[in-house]
Order: C-alpha cells, then structure tokens, then sequence
C-alpha cells in the first residue's frame, strides 16, 4: 500500500524530475543517463502495467515501451529517444533528434490500410537529463516528404501506397521539471487505456451499448416511482424535477409540444418497455449524461492534479455500497471538486436527484458505467487534443434521436461556423480581453476562445510555471459563459475542463466561469418590474417554489457571495436559528436599511422551511448563479459572441412572453400595431431580444457582438423592423452592423433548413449603409457538409460573394443584398406599382374544406373524400362525401404552380360569402346547400377550436366561416405566384375544364395573387412578374421560405398600369400568352421558351429603361419551369 499511496501524491513528478537531474548531472553519455533513468522508472512502469520491449537497441540508447493487452489504447507505443545530457538544447540537436524519432515512428506504424491510424498511436519522447520534449502525429497537417526514410519511400512506391497524409508536432522542449515529468508519466500511462474518442465513447455509452440501456432504465424507472409514491416520500427528488421542469419550459417553450411525438422513439431506443410521458424520460437520460461527464471531469482533475492512479472511476466498481455512495455524495455536492481547486463545478446541479432515491439497480448501472470509463484515458485532451474535440457534442448526439433533438430545437453549432464569427468580430486570443458567450450550450465558443488564448501565449511564456498560471487567471477571468440549460452548463464546465487541458492543475479555490443563469431576464432587468409591495427594494429569482427575494442594498453592495455562503453554512449546520443567522451576517454584509434585514430573514426562514420539508434544492447556490450576469459582467466585456436561441415568439412559453414582453417594448422591437402587431408579433424570433439585450447588459462602449442568427432579421418584413432599428430604444446606444453574413444555402447545421446567418455589430456607432453582406454557396457537386468539418475544408467546399445590403424602403424595412452593377440597375425596377396583390384563401383545416373528386353523380352532385393527410390538425378521414357542386373549386397550391401554368390536383370547399367576410349563413346552407352543411356538421368542433375562428369571429357567426376571401377571390383572371419558395413563379388563373363544369380557379394560402377583369392585361402583369429582373429584385431583399414571395412584394416593383393601345404593353401581354402555350406542351418546347422569356426580358428592360449592359447581368437568373 505504501508505495501506491506515493505514486498517487502529487509529490511523484517533482521527486522523479528532481533525481533524473541527478542522474544527468553524473551520466558521462546517454548509455548511462539511459540506465539511471529507466531505475527510476522501474515502479511507474510496473504500476501502470508497461513492459519493455525487447527490441531494444542498444548502440542508439532508444527503449520501446508498449502496453500489457491493451490494443485499443490511445498509444500503442512509445519510443523514449535517450540523448547525451545537454544535446537538446542546441537546435541542431534537436533537429537531428526529433528526424531520428519520427523515422522510428513511421517504421514503427507499419504498411498497409491501417498505417494512418497506426501512426496516431506511436508516440515519441526525447530526454537528455536537462530537457526533454514529446513527438506526435497530427492527421490535420501535411507531412514534408523529407521527414520519411528513404526505405519508406522505397516501400511506397513497391506497395503503391499512399504516404501519411498528416505530419509530426513536437511538443517542447521543456526544462526537466515537476510539470514536464507530469506529462512525460501522463504518456506513459496513455499505454494502457483507451482512447477518449467521441466515436469510442459513442459504441460504448450511446444508446447501442448496454451501459446506456441499464442506467436509463434504472433512473428512469426509479424516477418514476419516486413521482408517484404517495405521501410525498422522495420530497427532494420531486423538489429538483419540478426546477429542471420549470427551467425545461423556458428553454423550450412550446417546443415541447412538438417533441411528445418523438418520446415513443426514445423510450424504444433505451427498451424502455412501460412509458407514460416524454419528460421523465428525457430527465432520465440528461441525468445519465450528466453523470458520465461529472466522473470524466473527476478523471481530468484527478490527472491534472498528478494521483494518477487510482482514478475515481477505477474505485467505483470495487467500492462497498456505504462507501460507493459517500463518495458520490462527495461528488455531486462538489466537496470532491472543491478538494481539487474547483468551487462551482456542480453548483445549482438538478442532477443528483438518483442518491435520494437510491437502490440496487442503480447501483449497479452506476458500477458498470464507472467501469467501462475507467478503461478511457482522460488524458486525450491534452496528449491528442483533435480526438477530444466535440467530444460530449458528439456524445449527446448519439444519446438523443435527431428528430427529437430538433423538435426540441437543439442545434450545435459547427466549430468552423464558431470560427467564423470569432474572425469577424476581430477576436485573436489576446489573453487580456473579455469575451462572453451568453448562450453557451455545450461551451463551443468558449473552447474556441481557450484554444485562442493558448496559441496567443505560447510563443511569449518564459517561465512555463509562472507563465501557466498567469494564462489560467487571464481565461478565468475574461472567458465567460452563461446558460439557463442545466445540462448545458455541466457540459460546458467539463468542455472549459478539457479546453484548459495541463492548465487545470493549477485550479485553486477558483470558479469555472460558466454559470446557469437567464441573460435576457437578468436580476437588474427585474428591477424595472412591478413588485409587491412588501419587495419594493428586493429583487425576485423565480424557482419552482415561487421567488427568493434578495435585497438590493445587498446586491448593490457587491456582498452576495457572501450572503449565499452564509446562508449554505447556516442551512447545512441545522442549528441556526433566523436570530442566529442575522447575528452572522451583519457584520460581513454591512447593511444600513432596516428593510434589509427584515427581507434577510425571510429569505432564511423560506430556504429553512423548504430544508426541513426535504426540498433543499440547492437555492443558496441557484441564487448566486442567477446573479452572475450582475458581477461577470463588470467590467463589461469587450467581445460577445454565440449562437442565441431561435425561438418564434409563439412558441415561447406563456409564462416568458408575459415576463419579456416589457423588453420587447423597451428596446422597440414591437414595430407594428394593431392588426398587423398580431399577426407579425408571432413571426418574431427570440434571437432578436437577445442581441438586443446582451448588447445593452454586457457589451462595453465600442465592444463588439458576433452571433449566429436567423437571416430572417434581415429580410423578415414586418416582424423584423423593430430589429433593424439598430438602437436600443428610443434614446440608447446605436449599434452599428459591421458585417452580415449569410449562409443560408451551405445549411451548417445537422440535417437542418435553418436560415442561418452571423451578425457583426458594434455598441455605440449608427449603422450607415450598404452593410458588407457575404453570400456562401457550396461549389457544385458539394453535398451537406459535416459538421465536424474544419474551417479550412470548409472554405475550399464554398464560395464566397461580397454584397452590399441597405433598407430597400425606409431604415426599418427589409434589406436589400446587390453588387454594385446589379443594385445600379434593380434601381430602375424598383418604384410604386398600379396593382395590389393579395394573399390566397385561407381554408383552414385542410383536412375540412380540401377534397378529392371521386365521381360526378347522375344528378350532378359529387362523390368526394376529404384530405387529411395534407393538414396538420387530426382531422377524421370520410369517404364517398355527397356534396352540392356549386361551392366546390378547383384548387391552386403553391406546389401546383410552374412558371406559365398551373397544375389541378385538388379541389377546395368554399363556403365564404365574399361580400360579408363570414361564412354564408347557416340557413342558406341548410337550403340550398344541406349535404354540405350537412358534412361541415361532423367537423363543428374542430372548426369552432381554430385560433383564428376564436380570435376573429363571435361564436354567433357561422362556425365553418375562413379567412382572406372576397370579391377578388372570384376574379375571372388572376395572376398567382407561389409564395414561400425561392423564386417568383407566376401564371395566369382563369377558368378550369372540370367534370363538373367549367370552374373559377382558387389560390389557396401558399399562394398570392392579384385580380383583374381583362384577360390581356392580366398576361401583361405575369409577363413582367416572370422576367429574371422581377425575379432578382425580389430575392435581393426576400429571404427564401417563409416570408418569400409575400403579397407586399408588389409594393416595392414599378409596374405601370396597363394601357392597351400601348405597343410595348401589347407585346408584353401576347408573350406571355405565348409563353402559356408554350409552357403546356412539355419538355419538347423547351427552347422556343426560353426565347421567349429572353424576348419578355429585354420588352421589359425597355419598360424599365435598363441598358442591354445592365439586362445581362440578369441572365444567370433565368430558370425555366
């Protein structure tokens, strides 16, 4: 025991370099400096479970060192190169040794498919008894030729192979010290442990495994039984379920909704056989994932801190149960943590719950799990950082379904997508500048940052030591971030671990600056809501066990630290009373309001009371988190970047749009009124508010804002007006847009449309304008891009266009993206238009008023069925429907229509009377149309729960009433263009053949239109709207999807009213007409098509008065069909 015990003090390295100085100090030349060192090693080696090599060779002083059965360790090998003591110094002497141990290497990796990854698991290390320094092989960098033995060479060229596609990195040298020696042991210990893998950790914890599928059970199942049990047995388990639960709802909001159809799924992929509800579930396997990254945190600091043996999880599985759950109570109270320098690591965690609720099974999922990790060596990250990369990203990825990650609204962002915002808001790693990300997630942007700041410092360190330990207070200090996701910030802490790499043993009674806490509803926003009188100077944390009040005199005064350790210490001891408590904090926290203490002692008898109900959910700790949006950020920061949430604001929870809602009005962001406020207020996207308030709390003046955002802030009419203000309210900051980014068609994300776009923004300057816009596009035959994918690849696989973008109206409106020749010719399009356009029908739900003709009766009535399946509400299937024919039409979809014609494939209900704006009344139907009204009946209920029925009709008016239906509706002539696409496709709408008679087109919701009476001047207007210069205009300032193609459009396009006697109006109108004819003869008439078109392009420039130089930059547009 005692020779373990002294392995394990973190005195082994500093005893170890300190002899091997000794020996260098006496070796006359390597032979000797070889045979007193590998003295010393003898019982590390042993311990560790490394034998040496027999190939050893003894004329070139070099030892192999392999692992004892261990094929899968990170290092299979490693080759220690001994050299005469001094010979590392000189660069020559380096030189010469570093080319002799990468030779080595490459023979050592062998020929063949699995050269590549036998060369990430060689490794090399040089020692001269005054130096020493480490060889690796990066697969990411190119390998000189040079480097490879001519023997190699010859081998290449016989086989045909390949050679390494990657190159060796040196590591040092470094001075033989305490640290050094630390990392030379961490090598040596690589021999026998896995590689720490996202990959590796996939197969073996992700769903597949069997570890997943015991633990999730088990949690799950005790969960469960915990909730149910009556009498309120597990008080604490409930107590933390109902917080995740309340957090859960604020982060996703009415997402949850959407992912209950996903909960099947994930109940099938861990075989959970008996499952009630989605969120148990998911509580479950986030309490499972937060578990496996708390023991690889124990692992890394366990490392870090130099017990390198034995590990947390190598006690687990041999551990008696008393002593097994003591330990975790050590750890999941962050004593364990605090033990090794860290003081918040689980603080404010939900996560524990499993302990209060303890029993075999689990114990027993928990053995294996520690078991299986105990076989990983956490020392990836810091001797192979490329594997460790997106580690807990990937894993989190494999635990959870990707639809139900996505219906949950969880997207990581790609590192190369973080890299580049980090370039373009200037951020380099200079150690002394702040940088926050206030929506952090699993900590990409933060890692990001760290490796920044290393890079940056690694050239100027003098003293490795002093130097380490200054770089680890400058990132601690001005690295950042928030999160209000549990979850998240767990992940997080343990990705800054990882980031921080050989810097965390250096952690003494510090905090890892990553904190749950809201950064839009911050404590000082709070302070401008309404309060109850009794807490007219405190300020509210929400909880699942309504507010803690907080006193603002505290607060103000810097001393909430204070207060929260003092409240923990007088919980924990039991024996406090609220005199007692008073008695202990007033002469640390100093108050003079006698409003203070009175606000004090009803903050302690609240958390006492919640502790002797069993509820003790941590408050003192929840408190001082919800803060730290407060202190982190004084000073202000200089950078602030991210990935904000994306969330519609319907799909908010009620709860946070009430608590937001004087946010929105304060920063201006509620541009519209009255009508259009209720139907554009939903169309707002979170992301909004949180740029705007991030920019206003944390951003210092002339600091710099770098976020991932939908593009929709940019193009968006209506709903991002308020956005495009670009001030904080009426009378604060300008923020002034430096650049804009948009990569809505390279699609980032996994498997995900999302419009994404960046946004670079500067407090304290107004936005002048064209803004500098860039457009990425994959280069042709480029499919999805991975994720995982570097920066640099990704470049190669994209191109890039540099746009200008400027308001296409006012300062508010949607912005318009050109070159410099395009924008100087769109110009010429632009102007007021003599038509109006209008939105299609709203026939909601489709399942209702959509049908398919089966047969035309004898008598003239239908035989129909209804469509379901085309709707998103669940709606009954009826078939061989009988249905008077006079309120049937045919149907036009934005999907049924091509460019000069539309397609018949459904048929729609119309029961609206045009004059009145409401459904024809109920005793006309029953007369002159009772089978329709008699089907309509069978829906009443559905159609009488539709939003829209509750929010524009009385429940007098006829239940089966729709919406955006009159007179124009039943024009003669329409013009339709499909709304929400990526192009201006338009036809003209007359009248359809039918079975049942010659019928008046309908353009349903997906479609807008504009009416007219005359065929002629109707192809007049659709030949102008179909021209590639129409079609360029629109796209310039209308994002794709969505908002695409919207009836507002037309506002913005100079078209003249149409005069008959005009010739080039005349001609225009017969194009089209012959384009129509054209369009409906297929394929075969391809040609003679686009001839047209390019004909209707240049009668069109003439309307407009654009040059033939300026019409052809518009040729590209040109899409046909």
């Amino acid at each position: 025991m005692g020779t373990e015990v002294e392995f394990n003090n973190i005195t082994v390295a500093a005893t170890l370099a300190k002899d091997i100085r000794i020996v260098a100090e006496r070796a006359r030349n390597e032979e000797e400096l070889r045979i007193g060192i590998e003295k010393l090693l003898e019982p590390a080696l042993k311990k560790l479970g490394i034998t040496t090599d027999p190939r050893y060779e003894k004329r070139i002083s070099r030892t192999i060192l392999t692992a004892a059965g261990r094929a899968d360790a990170l290092y299979g090998q490693a080759i220690i190169e001994y050299e005469p003591p001094g010979k590392l110094s000189t660069a020559k002497g380096k030189g010469s040794t570093k080319k002799q141990i990468e030779g080595y290497l490459l023979g050592l990796a062998g020929s063949g498919k699995q050269r590549e990854d036998n060369l990430r698991r060689v490794a090399g290390i040089a020692i001269d008894g005054q130096s020493i320094f480490f060889v690796r092989y990066r697969a990411d960098k190119p390998l000189p030729q040079e480097t490879i033995p001519k023997e190699q060479l010859t081998q290449f060229a016989l086989f045909e192979e390949e050679g390494p596609q990657g190159s060796f990195v040196e590591i040092g040298p470094y001075q033989i010290t305490e640290e050094s020696i630390n990392e030379f042991l961490m090598y040596l210990r690589a021999l026998r442990r896995r590689r720490l893998s996202a990959d590796e950790l996939g197969k073996e914890f992700g769903p597949e495994g069997d570890v997943a599928h015991q633990m999730v059970n088990a949690l799950y199942t005790r969960l469960e039984e915990c909730l149910t049990a009556p009498g309120h047995l597990f008080p604490r388990v409930e107590t933390l379920y109902e917080e995740w639960k309340r957090i859960f709802g604020i982060v996703y909001g009415q997402e949850i909704a959407k992912a209950r159809k996903d909960a099947l799924a994930l109940a099938r992929l861990y075989h959970i056989d008996q499952f009630t509800d989605l969120k148990p579930l998911l509580f479950a396997v986030h309490t499972y994932y937060a578990f496996f990254m708390k023991l690889l945190a124990a692992e890394l600091l366990s490392l870090q801190q130099g017990a390198l043996l034995p590990s947390i999880s190598e006690q687990i599985p041999g551990a008696l149960s008393e002593v097994l759950q003591s330990s975790l109570h050590n750890l999941e109270n962050n004593t364990w943590f605090e033990a090794q320098g860290i003081r918040n690591f689980l603080e404010a965690d939900f996560f524990g719950w499993y302990l209060d609720s303890w029993n075999v099974e689990i114990e027993e999922a928990v053995r294996k799990l520690a078991r299986c990790l105990a076989e990983y060596e956490p020392a990836t990250g810091t001797l192979a950082p490329e594997d460790t990369r997106d580690l807990l990203k990937k894993l989190y990825q494999y635990l959870l379904p990707r639809e139900l990650r996505h219906d949950l609204g969880e997207f990581y962002t790609p590192d190369w997508l973080a890299e580049v915002v980090l370039n373009d808001v200037g951020y380099t790693g200079k150690p002394e500048m702040r940088v926050l990300d206030p929506a952090c997630g699993s900590g990409t942007f933060l890692v990001l940052a760290i490796r920044r700041i290393r890079d940056y410092a690694q050239s100027s360190m003098t003293s490795r030591a002093k130097g380490e330990r200054e770089l680890l207070t400058h990132i601690l200090e001005n690295v950042v971030g928030f999160d209000l996701n549990p979850l998240a910030v767990i992940s997080a802490r343990t990705n800054y671990l990882l980031a921080l790499g050989n810097l965390a043993r250096h952690m003494s009674g510090k905090d890892i600056p990553v904190y749950i806490c809201d950064s839009v509803l911050t404590p000082q926003s709070q302070r401008t809501q309404k309060r109850p009188l009794a807490h007219q100077k405190d300020i509210p944390v929400p909880s699942a066990q309504k507010e803690f009040w907080i006193p603002e005199e505290i607060v103000d005064k810097g001393n909430l630290d204070e207060l929260c350790r003092l409240l923990e210490h007088c919980i924990e001891a039991k024996n406090y009373d609220e005199n007692d408590f008073i008695s202990l904090c007033r002469p640390q926290l100093k108050w003079e309001n006698p409003l203070t203490e009175q606000s004090l002692i009803v903050l302690y008898k609240k958390v006492q009371r919640l502790e002797k109900d069993g509820r003790n959910g941590l408050w003192a700790r929840i408190i001082k988190n919800a803060f730290a949006p407060v202190f982190r950020a004084n000073p202000r920061f200089d950078y602030v970047v991210g990935n904000p949430p994306w969330v519609r604001w319907g799909y908010l929870s009620d709860e946070y749009r009430e608590a937001t809602k004087k946010l929105w009005a304060d920063y201006g962001l509620f541009s519209l009124k009255g009508m259009a406020a209720r139907l554009g207020g939903g169309e707002k996207d979170f992301s909004m508010l949180f740029v705007y308030a991030c920019t206003d709390y944390y951003l210092r003046e002339g600091g710099r804002l770098g976020f991932v955002i939908t593009q929709e802030v940019f193009k968006a009419k209506g709903a991002g007006e308020g956005f495009r203000r670009f001030r904080l309210g009426e009378e604060g900051a300008y923020l002034r847009v430096l650049k804009a980014g948009d990569l809505v068609s390279v699609k980032p994300f996994e498997n995900a449309a999302n419009k994404t776009a960046t946004i670079i923004l500067e407090k304290g300057m107004e936005t002048s304008y064209p803004v500098p816009y860039t457009v990425w596009q994959r280069k042709k035959g480029v499919g999805n891009i991975d994720t995982a994918t570097p920066l640099g690849d990704v470049l190669t696989l994209t191109t890039r266009e540099e746009l200008g973008a400027s308001p296409v109206e006012n300062k508010m409106s949607a912005w318009q993206t050109t070159s410099k020749g395009e924008g100087n010719a769109l110009i010429k399009v632009k102007g007021e238009s003599a038509y109006k356009a209008f939105r299609g029908a709203s026939t909601e739900p489709y399942g209702v008023f959509w049908l398919k003709l089966k047969n035309v009766r004898s008598d003239g009535m239908l035989v129909m069925e209804n469509l379901p399946e085309l709707g998103k509400r669940d709606i009954q299937k009826v078939d061989n429907i009988n249905l008077e024919s006079d309120l049937v039409y045919p149907a036009v979809r934005g999907r049924d229509i091509k460019r000069w014609q539309a397609n018949l494939e459904t048929y729609v209900l119309i029961v609206q009377d045009p004059n009145t704006r409401k459904g024809y009344p109920e005793s006309r139907m029953k007369n002159e149309w009772p089978e329709t009204y008699k089907y309509l009946q069978q829906f009443e209920a559905s159609l009488r729960t539709r939003a829209a029925f509750i929010k524009y009709y009385e429940p007098s008016d006829p239940f089966y009433s729709q919406f955006n239906i009159s007179s124009y509706t039943f024009k003669p002539h329409k013009v339709v263009w499909k709304r929400m696409a990526n192009d201006l496709v338009a036809t003209v709408m007359s009248t359809f053949s039918t079975p049942f008679g010659n019928k008046i087109g309908i353009g349903t919701d997906t479609t807008a239109l504009i009416p007219f009476e005359d065929a002629d001047e109707a192809h007049y207007v659709c030949a102008l709207i179909n021209t590639s210069l129409i079609g360029a205009f629109i796209r310039s300032f209308s994002s794709a999807g969505r908002g695409f193609g919207a009836p507002s459009i037309i506002n913005h396009i100079a078209l003249p009213k149409y005069i008959p006697t005009n010739p080039l109006h005349g001609n225009l109108s017969a194009l089209s007409q012959q384009a129509h004819r054209l369009a409906t003869q297929g394929k075969v008439y391809e040609k003679e098509l686009l001839q047209v078109e390019q004909e209707i392009d240049r009668q069109a420039s003439k309307l407009w008065g654009l040059t033939d130089s300026e019409l052809s930059q518009f040729s590209s547009f040109r899409k046909i069909g």
